[in-house]
């Protein structure tokens, strides 16, 4: 019991900590930031803050993506659109068959936080990168 606690204090203070460097911005909304403050470290508050914000990042990810779609296709036709398509459901695919891996990380829940944490930290990532694309392209 008591290496549980210090595994989630330990993966609270990563996930506090972790994340994109000033000039980079932040990665995550301030929900999440105060959400996971108020979870105290305790595993079950910090996978529904995880949770909420996946959802937050998601909706994020599906509006940048009808951008980033809406951009190439003025520039670029039905074959730039075709492309971005092609590169999603790639990225999503990766995404999904890469998650299972946390399972060899020795289980618990460490390993679901983890699991839970790294599926944001994609989602929210793309996110971003397809809103960049969507105003690059221009």
């Amino acid at each position: 019991m008591e290496r549980a606690v210090i595994l989630s204090l330990a993966l609270a203070a990563v996930l506090c900590s972790a994340g994109p460097s000033r000039a980079e911005g932040d990665l995550y909304s301030r929900e999440f930031r105060v959400c996971m403050d108020k979870s105290g470290g305790t595993a079950t508050d910090m996978l529904d803050c995880i949770h909420q914000e996946h959802v937050r990042q998601d909706r994020l990810l599906n509006a940048n993506y009808k951008k980033a779609m809406d951009a190439i296709g003025k520039v670029h036709g039905k074959t730039g659109q075709r492309g971005l398509k092609d590169a999603e459901v790639a990225w999503l695919q990766w995404r999904d068959l890469d998650l299972p891996l946390f399972q060899y990380a020795g289980g618990g829940t460490f390993s679901q936080l983890r699991a839970a944490e790294d599926l944001l930290e994609k989602t929210a990532r793309r996110a971003r990168f397809l809103g960049d694309l969507a105003g690059m392209v221009q």
